[in-house]
């Protein structure tokens, strides 16, 4: 899996891009937060549920629909809270939570992502796995390889988000009719 640090660093990144005036402060909490929940089904190894089976890592809550459900969660906790529509709000959080399996599948490690469960249950990888598998437990990310994650996670994340964000901040400041979305 990417490390939680960068699941969350994802969602937070991507409201920067949004116009200020609309991103709330619960909205930013809320899309901090959420591209780490589907990382939850972890819990169930101290329940004995494993890894392979439907609900085990990298399972069902990693899956599209899961993130969908979340989002369809998310839009209507916040749906008094926002000047985004509805609709908008419920594909950026679906977005933001199925980057989470999206970056798993990245990864150098584990058996796979269900991304499409419950349709599909086979586990996949994408083409381009560039990302260091994050160690399971806390206590193995501190040391070498904790830093090689976060190595491989700055230039294949944080550095395009950085970019993607820099980009935006460029459109808004060159053009004046951009104005009004910073």
């Amino acid at each position: 899996m990417a490390s939680v640090i960068t699941h969350s660093l994802l969602g937070f990144g991507l409201t920067r891009v949004l116009p200020r005036d609309k991103r709330t402060p619960l909205f930013v909490l809320l899309a901090t937060i959420a591209p780490s929940l589907p990382d939850l089904d972890s819990l169930g190894f101290y329940a004995g549920i494993p890894y392979e089976s439907f609900f085990g890592h990298r399972g069902f809550f990693h899956s599209f629909l899961f993130s969908v459900m979340i989002a369809s969660c998310i839009t209507l906790i916040i749906r008094k809270y926002t000047s985004f529509s509805g609709f908008f709000v419920l594909v950026f959080f679906s977005c933001i939570v199925a980057s989470h399996g999206v970056l798993d599948a990245m990864t150098t490690g584990g058996r796979g992502v269900a991304l499409l469960s419950p349709f599909e249950n086979t586990r996949f990888f994408l083409p381009w796995r560039v990302i260091q598998v994050s160690p399971m437990y806390i206590s193995q990310f501190f040391g070498e390889w904790g830093r090689e994650v976060l190595m491989s996670e700055m230039k294949y994340v944080w550095l395009p988000l950085s970019i993607l964000i820099f980009l935006r901040w460029i459109a808004v400041n060159s053009f004046p009719a951009l104005h009004k979305y910073q």
